[in-house]
């Protein structure tokens, strides 16, 4: 394996793959056998008792372009816009609009583009091109600017003192210590303390996927795109595998050099965890690659058994609602919620009653 966890206090590596020794007994279970250019359809009695449709409210104000992250915290939806509406806007659990938090600007409060956000007894906004934090209260009124000593693309608030950061391994070379990581955490002030996915020189190039980095329940979950174990990152920067997945005979792609070897890839028989995945009670939602193709597979704690979902059959009805088409989502409790576009939708009326 190589040291893609380098300096993150790690109990023991397995010699094979990315498996980690840790105390704890992590959850381990076979990913079902997969064909290439097949696409899977489950019953939804096999696995949900119900699916709810909840349409956001569409005014002029509240009217979302592309969401790219989404969290709930005390009954309140939180969707970040990235690219058309660059706004972090709020929506109460039934679909109404409440706010939008901040504007586009460069001064105090504003940002050039609202990277990524994270809810905790604070609001707060990254702006990777001002290099800055925005800090608001809860009711959504400025608090302060924190600038940032380095380049970000994500973070998660570990706990009130430590903070953890994602960036592409090359952009802050001007930081000692800091080149040829991936990810890293800081206390309060931004002084960096420990850091993880390293870039060997010469050697390997890792591909970390945006959405490996998950929060949920107050932990942390990380993943990389070639790896067949879900982690949690402790504040104190202690990595325990929590989920390793048996990959039924076949292996993942161990490196990344170019775009010709991620073709090469998506042609093979090569398992590997794509897109986004949630965690919540009772479930494991995972997206799993083989052939270029993403399959959504749902994992049941208490059953003890995997879902190949592509697509839901709502019972009876002959309706089938495309699970893999959502553009962000997280798990609060026992719930799975998806950010949909609204168009299938609209040709499905019928939804909303499930």
């Amino acid at each position: 394996m190589k040291e893609r966890f380098k300096d993150f206090d790690i109990d023991a590596i397995s010699s094979g793959m990315s498996l980690m020794k840790t105390a704890g007994k992590p959850l381990v279970f076979t990913l079902p056998e997969l064909e290439c250019g097949q696409e899977y359809a489950a019953p939804m009695s096999e696995f949900l008792d119900s699916i709810y449709i909840v349409p956001l409210e569409t005014t002029p104000e509240s009217l979302i372009g592309y969401p790219s992250k989404m969290m709930v915290c005390n009954d309140t939806l939180y969707v970040l816009d990235t690219m058309k509406g660059k706004s972090l806007k709020r929506f109460t659990m039934d679909g109404r609009y409440i706010d939008k938090i901040a504007g586009v600007g460069n001064g105090p409060g504003e940002f050039v583009e609202p990277t990524d956000f994270y809810v905790g007894s604070q609001i707060e906004i990254l702006d990777q091109f001002q290099e800055k934090i925005i800090v608001f209260d809860k009711q959504g009124s400025f608090v302060c600017d924190r600038r940032i000593p380095f380049i970000a693309l994500q973070f998660i608030r570990l706990d009130s003192l430590t903070y953890l950061f994602r960036s592409s391994d090359s952009q802050n070379y001007h930081i000692d210590g800091l080149l040829d990581y991936n990810l890293w955490t800081t206390d309060t002030s931004f002084n960096i303390k420990e850091r993880g996915f390293y870039r060997e020189k010469g050697e390997w190039v890792p591909l970390w996927n945006p959405d490996g980095m998950y929060s949920a329940d107050g932990k942390c979950y990380l993943t990389d795109f070639f790896t067949d174990t879900i982690f949690s990152l402790s504040p104190g920067g202690a990595l325990e595998a929590q989920i390793v997945m048996d990959f039924n005979g076949h292996s993942s792609p161990d490196t990344y050099k170019d775009k010709e070897h991620l073709r090469a890839t998506n042609k093979s028989d090569k398992y590997y965890i794509c897109f986004n995945y949630s965690i919540c009670n009772d479930y494991v939602r995972l997206n799993v690659g083989l052939c270029g193709y993403g399959h959504d597979i749902y994992y049941s704690k208490r059953a003890g058994r995997c879902i190949i979902a592509d697509n839901i059959l709502l019972d009876g009805e002959g309706i089938q609602f495309h699970s893999i088409d959502c553009s962000a989502s997280t798990a609060m409790g026992n719930t799975f919620m998806f950010l949909r576009d609204c168009y299938e939708l609209l040709d499905n009326p019928d939804f909303g009653k499930y």
